[in-house]
């Protein structure tokens, strides 16, 4: 019991640290006139959304400096499930002519993979079961800066409401540096060479990074270090110890939030099981004068396809996503063209609520569709209820070729709901 309190007041400690911060500097002047960019609508409408046809991009705002933004809001609508994935953001400062920021939106709010979850760190904050996106890095900018959402998806992005609030200043911040985000992956990644993360040149302040990983092995993934290459040094001026310990945890993941370090996803260890982790270097920046590096290992357990163990350290050959956090003195150079999309995630088949009515074969249930859930909104779910203990129902699910595939259940947590089991081809998911 003195254990648990001790963890609960570290995590506040760290909390009231990171909001008495914020709150001092709220007590006295501050320049600027506040701004607002957002997607409202005509006063008599309650249509406060903008829509994006697919394949198309927008422009959410133009702002002439100068200026800070200082806090942006997502909310999504979207036909297609994997829309974080699917949709790029993207922020040019100045009159610069390549993004600043360019990530897809799950990825730059510290989720991969094109998964939704809750996320409740310092500068990035996702509630509604993953559908509310809050950013509050601090972006300032000199003369201009115009904020643009690409959907990749075939499907019509029907809702996307946003609020863009910014401070307009009468002369620019002094010695203020730019803010950038950059998307990387390597799928998979060739283990031979370390995976690289950010490397760029200027001077400037590395303050973040989020990494996705696909697993390739039934093993442990995780025993690569973080190297932190400086202004050209030889030898990297920072080494780690293994990939949790670089994201504040240890001795494996599991799925945990805190102002500077997270990881947000954590499917195990098995193969293609899928994690997102997040590390804020917000107390501790890394500074650069000319040139940073930074890479991490693609190093752990290996084993056979079996799953049998072959050895507990060695080279793999995992799926890797990561987006780099830094402020730098000029926008960036030579930015990496974002990956298409079919490069970026495996092929899947989606059954819907619909697809699975007709595919259900039951057997001692009773079957009941909801139309409707409101923290699933606007999402419909599909019902069943048991009417003896032996009561199952079975979805046949018929692949083209052989190959290897993995499935993801979206289950429904119902208060009064059941004791069940899941199983794939007569074998019990653990």
């Amino acid at each position: 019991m003195m254990f648990r309190a001790l963890l609960s007041a570290t995590v506040f400690l760290a909390s009231a640290i990171a909001m008495a911060d914020s709150l001092s500097n709220i007590s006295g002047p501050i320049d600027g006139r506040r701004m607002r960019a957002s997607s409202t609508g005509p006063r008599e409408l309650n249509r406060d959304h903008a829509v994006i046809e697919p394949g198309a991009t927008i422009t959410l705002a133009e702002l002439d400096g100068p200026g800070v933004i200082q806090h942006i809001w997502f909310t999504v609508a979207s036909g297609d499930y994997r829309y974080p994935a699917k949709t790029i953001l993207r922020i040019y400062w100045d009159d610069s002519s390549e993004p600043s920021v360019q990530a897809p939106l799950g990825d730059f709010f510290a989720i991969g993979h094109g998964m939704r979850t809750n996320v409740n760190s310092a500068p990035v904050q996702v509630s509604a079961e993953g559908r509310s996106y809050n950013c509050f890095w601090q972006m300032p900018f000199g003369r201009k800066a115009r904020i643009e959402v690409e959907n990749q998806s075939d499907k019509r992005m029907g809702a996307l409401y946003y609020y863009i609030d910014w401070l307009k200043l009468d002369e620019p911040k002094k010695d203020a540096y730019y803010f950038h985000a950059q998307y990387r992956q390597s799928r998979p990644h060739d283990s031979t060479e370390d995976y690289t993360i950010l490397k760029t040149t200027g001077r400037g302040n590395y303050v973040g990074t989020v990494l996705s990983s696909h697993c390739g092995y039934h093993a442990w993934f995780g025993e690569g270090n973080d190297r932190v290459f400086i202004d050209g040094e030889a030898k990297p001026s920072l080494t780690g110890t293994g990939t949790e310990d670089y994201f504040n945890d240890a001795w494996g993941f599991r799925v945990f939030n805190h102002p500077y370090a997270g990881c947000t996803l954590f499917e195990g260890r098995s193969i293609d099981s899928r994690i997102s982790a997040y590390r804020w270097h917000i107390c501790d920046p890394i500074p650069f004068q000319k040139s940073i590096h930074f890479m991490i290992e693609n190093k752990g357990w290996v084993s056979y396809e079996d799953g049998r163990l072959f050895k507990r350290f060695g080279d793999r050959r995992d799926n890797y996503a990561s987006v780099a956090f830094w402020y730098q003195d000029k926008p960036a150079v030579g930015v990496p063209a974002m990956p298409p999309l079919a490069e970026r995630m495996d092929p899947e088949l989606y059954f819907d609520v619909n697809d699975l009515e007709k595919m259900a074969q039951v057997g001692g249930i009773a079957r009941g569709r909801l139309a409707f859930a409101r923290p699933l909104m606007p999402r419909r779910f599909f019902h069943l209820q048991a009417s003896d203990q032996d009561a199952m129902v079975t979805f046949p699910i018929k692949v083209a070729e052989k190959g290897r595939y993995g499935i993801s259940l979206w289950r429904v947590g119902i208060g009064d709901g059941g004791i069940y089991e899941v199983s794939v081809n007569g074998k019990v998911v653990e």
